[in-house]
């Protein structure tokens, strides 16, 4: 069962990810994190010695080897969801879950400026639209993808709906956060202002849309079992002339 962890997450712009002068292929991480100096940074040499030593067996069980395994473990985790909370202050939930959904980006990579680079285009590409997303010359696996138009808006609906296991953990906290971020603001409604700002919250980065966003993100993630029968009893509920799953296509 995939575990949602809070975490702390830097006040890092997207910009503080295509300033730091390296390579491309560099590994970042966050500097003087949980502070407000924190800035992003290139692999430093030392941890790149280690890492290359936790590749040989004569080196990888060894203390300061392994330390530095896991130490590179939870900065990889920290600077990816810092990425992709910057990206969704930005773009909004929708356009990275659905970039992150049929992209097929390898998310267990650590991120460098090239990868970055590469989901900030999908993310682009898909918050202008699907259409643009499948085109996407550099897109991996969305060509498969058929479109479906309804309504004057596009969505795609995939073949093959198992999300990627390097997608998962990803998806998992932006939806959960969104979700948290959401349902406060749906709590505090009532008949008459529902009916007032529908079509509002119905779309865009709404609460209705977001909520359905990341509830039908959630279900493509097999292991939350739970969550998927929530899920589908909720998004069948008719809700007027249609079922509540419609609300955020």
């Amino acid at each position: 069962m995939l575990k949602y962890e809070e975490r702390k997450l830097n006040n890092l712009t997207l910009s503080s990810f295509s300033k730091v002068s390296v390579s491309n292929d560099a590994r970042l991480y966050i500097a003087k994190e949980n502070t407000d100096k924190a800035y992003v940074a290139p692999e430093k040499f030392s941890s790149k010695v280690l890492t290359w030593l936790g590749k040989m067996p004569l080196f990888k069980n060894t203390e300061v080897v392994q330390k530095h395994t896991e130490n590179i473990r939870v900065q990889d985790q920290k600077i990816l969801q810092t990425f992709l909370h910057a990206l969704t202050e930005k773009y909004g939930e929708t356009a990275v879950n659905d970039a992150l959904l049929m992209s097929r980006i390898n998310m267990n990579k650590p991120l460098t400026q090239r990868l970055a680079v590469q989901i900030t285009e999908c993310v682009k590409a898909a918050d202008e639209g699907f259409i643009n997303l499948i085109n996407s010359k550099d897109n991996v696996g969305v060509r498969n993808a058929s479109l479906v138009i309804k309504g004057g808006d596009t969505k795609v609906a995939e073949k093959n709906n198992d999300v990627g296991a390097e997608s998962k953990q990803p998806l998992l906290d932006i939806a959960l956060k969104g979700l948290k971020r959401t349902l406060p603001q749906l709590e505090q409604m009532d008949g008459n202002s529902l009916r007032e700002n529908f079509q509002e919250m119905a779309s865009g980065n709404g609460p209705l849309r977001s909520l359905m966003t990341n509830l039908q993100n959630l279900n493509k993630i097999p292991e939350a079992k739970q969550l998927n029968d929530y899920v589908t009893t909720l998004t069948n509920i008719q809700v007027g002339v249609a079922r509540f799953s419609q609300w955020g296509t």
